[in-house]
This record gives C-alpha cells, sequence and structure tokens, in this order.
C-alpha cells in the first residue's frame, strides 16, 4: 500500500504577545514589558500613538524579546503603546494597549 502522507501544518501569523504594561522611567523614556504567547515569530513591532487611535510603528525587536525601553520622548505626555509579533506569513492582532505619561522634568 501507499504510505498516507503526513500533512503539513499551514503556516499561519503568530500569536499575539499579551499582558503588555509599561513605566515612566524618567521625562524622557518610557519602559515596556510583555508576555511573549508564540514560539514562531520573526520578531515583534512596537507601535506609539500619541491619541490613542493612530498608531505609528517605532521599532522592531528580535524574537523571544519581552521588553523595549522608548526613548526621545516629550516629558508630561501620554503616550499609548501596542505590540503585534510577526513572522513570514503575516502579523498577530494587537496587544492590549497602554497609556503611560511620561515624568516632569
Amino acid at each position: 500500500p501507499t504510505p498516507t502522507p503526513t500533512p503539513t501544518p499551514t503556516p499561519s501569523p503568530p500569536t499575539a504577545p499579551s499582558n503588555l504594561v509599561g513605566a515612566a522611567l524618567s521625562a524622557s523614556q518610557i519602559s515596556l514589558t510583555w508576555s511573549d504567547n508564540s514560539y514562531d515569530e520573526t520578531g515583534f513591532q512596537i507601535e506609539r500613538s500619541t491619541n490613542g487611535i493612530t498608531f505609528t510603528a517605532i521599532a522592531i525587536v528580535a524574537p523571544e524579546t519581552i521588553n523595549y525601553v522608548d526613548g526621545g520622548l516629550t516629558s508630561n505626555t501620554f503616550y499609548h503603546y501596542r505590540i503585534r509579533a510577526f513572522n513570514a506569513v503575516g502579523s498577530s492582532t494587537s496587544s492590549n494597549s497602554v497609556k503611560l505619561k511620561t515624568k516632569k522634568f
């Protein structure tokens, strides 16, 4: 008899990161930490917004990374962040978003 081929899993985008939290380190830096829920990501895209609606990619970090420090920010200002995992197939949905405020000078 002809052997039955083993099905190959269909490639798919990675699972979204979760548990995004952050803290203001200074008047110009915010630290972010998240949970990596995927095993097949190529990296993570960090996105930032000043209004919570329009997000812009600000950094790409390596796979298995679970933290990032955003610098060069304006003091006493609110910033919104979210993160996506990505691989050759595509991007995950976004993590939860967080709203953080830099410290005053």
